[in-house]
């Protein structure tokens, strides 16, 4: 067996098992990959506009389009 084979006969992936559960080709995991990390970046932006308030965003922002 080939190091990295999983006993399901999945090329290359350690994990084979659980994709399969859950139904998903590897060509669909990219997508899913993608659609995380978009999701990911947007609650970065929702944090940070929670955590510094407007107040302060707005000077910043101003002195962004002075420069």
């Amino acid at each position: 067996m080939v190091p990295g084979e999983s006993t399901t006969g999945h090329r290359g992936h350690r994990g084979g098992d659980g994709e399969k559960r859950r139904g998903e080709t590897t060509g669909r995991s990219a997508g899913e990959k993608w659609r995380e990390v978009v999701f990911f970046v947007c609650m970065a932006v929702v944090y940070a506009i929670y955590y510094v308030s407007e107040s302060e965003w707005i000077p910043l922002i101003q002195q962004a389009t002075v420069r």
